[in-house]
């Protein structure tokens, strides 16, 4: 009773994520003539909510998010597909799948919020890549296309790892930092 428990408990954070209004592209004004704040979830903090116990610093900053300002890039619902790949076959890998596929998976709650890694993103790659090997600090491959998707539509990096996170755009930077 106590795993449903947590896994009923999971499904409700992520829910709080679900959409109900129509997306506007990330960087455009809100419907009142305000600045809206794009966020790009990281796979990390995805994985958190998730847990039977999840960070409560994030779970109480997500639910003063609105819906429309949360997106995951496709490389996220990738790395957590892989995860998946990687467990043991069993009762939990059996869970998560049924999570990841189901109305309550990334690619549900993140309908029309999924951003691509496109031509726009790689050219901001491989200049990530190329400053970070000139400053002598290579950087991970996989934290760049992140940190690109989120410069290229105008988003910022939440994130708990802001050591990963290029310092010199002010578009990216480490939202809160997981319990």
């Amino acid at each position: 009773m106590r795993q449903r428990t947590q896994v009923v408990l999971s499904t409700y954070l992520l829910a709080a994520c679900r959409r109900r209004s129509r997306r506007q592209p990330p960087g455009h004004e809100g419907s009142q003539g305000r600045f809206v704040t794009h966020y790009l979830l990281d796979t990390k903090i995805i994985s958190n909510v998730t847990k039977p116990r999840p960070s409560e610093a994030l779970v109480a900053w997500m639910e003063d998010q609105a819906d429309e300002e949360l997106f995951i890039a496709s490389l996220t619902l990738a790395e957590i597909r892989r995860g998946l790949f990687e467990k043991p076959a069993g009762k939990k890998r059996a869970q998560l799948e049924s999570w990841f596929s189901g109305p309550e998976g990334p690619q549900a709650l993140f309908a029309g919020r999924l951003l691509a890694f496109d031509e726009k993103a790689a050219l901001i790659w491989a200049r990530l890549m190329a400053e970070g090997t000139a400053t002598g600090r290579p950087r991970s491959a996989l934290d760049m296309i992140i940190a690109a998707v989120a410069e290229a539509n105008d988003c910022v990096v939440v994130s708990d790892n802001e050591r990963t996170l290029p310092s010199s755009r002010s578009s990216i930077r480490c939202e809160l930092r997981l319990d």
